[in-house]
């Protein structure tokens, strides 16, 4: 046998040479040198890649420190190397590489696949109405007053003035008999908020006066106690602010802020005003802001604000205002330009006050009028319901839902469960609890019917259900309606 077939054969042992080499001892004199160069040669590329080893990644600790050191006052880095992949070919002698590898693209891929691949659920459930409901009408407000929700106005066969409660244990209505002064008149288009246990309207029309060829529109505040069961006209002092229609009011500390709407010749506004729910004084605001804000009507509006926080002025530089999700929100509506999808914020406690328009990420909305603006506090999402425009289906009704996550103002996509609802504009809806309750408006054109529409924004609370629990007479319906509240 030949040495090649050994065991303990090594291509670079002198011992292992071929045996042909064996005859000719010059040979393997010459081959042996060879063998021998050859080692020392390997040994000496491996003693200087370990210190060029070496001194690559003092460099990069070295830099890693400074970076550290200044990581105060340093931009973020979205590409940077993070690790060194070292190729060295050891027996021919060639230089190795240095590979850096760029994370920062493969994180920006990732987190677009994630955006791509997160969805938000939500679903309508189909509860037993009440026997008895109030009218259906659009252009109603809906309001949660001091742990109420109080229905008041809108349009029906003609313009409203009752006051209903919606008790949402027993999913029943209430028709309130108001007592004290007269009741305000019957208008649609106007606005109501929260102050206490007192809700707040404001403006509004009557409808059209064939007399005056034109809508009446209001400019009035009245106040209704949810406690008393009474109205009360305050008498209000300051400059007077047009009458108006089709506006957005929110409170915000014991103010009452109103932008936008329609005048009686159809003209849009875009001034800014806000009424002090104490003394019931008005101030005109729309030069006390660093931006002029659109003209715009039949938008939405909601305000978030710390609670447990007096604010006796919109301009004090409160520590908690300086939290970017703070401000009154406004989407949507109808512009000279147009229908807009826009999200803005009308951020406080500074002076002027400041009018940004939100960059936002995902795909947007649809540009809409006619919608409503909730604000699910749990999740800290804003949902964008209904309205219409002149671009879709169906006489441009819509019946999108869309959802904002405030955290870092991103579209996400929304995964709906339960029986589609219709599409639907100039409708009412509030947030209770993890549910959006929805009422009244406009669907394809004519009114959408008195049901109260539930849905459910916990995604913890959405399961799949078996209808073959079904008890006697149980529509699959109402199975899911009573196993959502056995899940309470």
């Amino acid at each position: 046998t030949t040495r090649r077939d050994s065991k303990s054969f090594h291509p670079f042992h002198w011992s292992n040479a071929p045996y042909y080499l064996e005859a000719a001892p010059d040979n393997l004199t010459k081959t042996k040198a060879t063998l021998e160069h050859n080692s020392k040669e390997r040994e000496r590329i491996l003693h200087r890649l370990d210190d060029e080893r070496k001194e690559v990644y003092t460099q990069i600790s070295t830099k890693e420190n400074e970076s550290k050191s200044k990581n105060y006052r340093m931009p973020q880095i979205r590409s940077q190397p993070v690790r060194a992949s070292f190729k060295p070919s050891l027996l021919t002698g060639q230089e190795h590489e240095l590979e850096y590898l760029d994370v920062g693209k493969q994180i920006e891929a990732n987190e677009e696949r994630n955006r791509e691949k997160e969805t938000y659920r939500v679903a309508w459930y189909d509860f037993p109405q009440p026997p008895w409901k109030p009218a259906d009408r659009e252009e109603t407000t809906m309001t949660i007053v001091a742990g109420n929700i109080v229905l008041f106005g809108g349009f029906g066969a003609k313009p409203l003035d009752d006051v209903c409660f919606f008790d949402q244990q027993r999913f029943s209505w209430i028709h309130v008999t108001p007592h004290g002064e007269r009741a305000p008149e019957p208008r649609c288009g106007h606005s109501a908020v929260a102050f206490g246990r007192n809700l707040v309207i404001f403006g509004g029309e009557r409808g059209f006066s064939k007399e005056l060829s034109r809508r009446e529109v209001l400019n009035d505040v009245r106040v209704f106690s949810t406690e008393r069961l009474e109205w009360k006209t305050p008498r209000w002092s300051g400059d007077a602010l047009e009458p108006r229609t089709n506006h957005v009011a929110v409170v915000v500390g014991r103010f009452m802020v109103i932008q936008g709407g329609i005048s009686a010749k159809g003209n849009l506004f875009n001034d800014l005003w806000a009424i002090h729910l104490k003394t019931y004084k008005w101030v005109n605001l729309t030069n006390m802001v660093d931006e002029r804000l659109p003209a715009c009507a039949y938008h939405a509006a909601i305000s978030i604000i710390p609670k447990g926080v007096s604010i006796s002025s919109l301009f004090d530089d409160l520590p908690e205002f300086r939290n970017p999700k703070y401000g009154i929100y406004y989407f949507g509506g109808q512009t000279p330009e147009g229908v807009s999808n826009e999200l803005s914020i009308l951020r406080l406690g500074t002076y002027p006050l400041r009018f940004q328009r939100i960059e936002t990420r995902g795909p947007k909305p649809s540009p809409r009028f006619g919608h409503t603006l909730v604000h699910y506090e749990i999740g800290e999402l804003l949902i964008v319901y209904g309205g219409m425009n002149n671009k879709a289906a169906e006489g441009g009704f819509l019946s999108e839902l869309n959802i904002l996550r405030l955290k870092n103002f991103e579209w996400l996509h929304v995964s709906l469960f339960g029986q589609q609802r219709p599409t639907r504009a100039f409708h009412a809806a509030v947030c209770v609890d993890t549910k959006m309750l929805v009422f009244g408006g406009l669907s394809g054109g004519s009114l959408g019917g008195a049901d109260v529409n539930v849905l459910e924004l916990d995604d913890n609370r959405i399961t799949p259900v078996s209808y073959t629990h079904l008890r006697a007479h149980e529509t699959p319906e109402h199975l899911v309606c009573r196993l959502l509240l056995e899940k309470k």
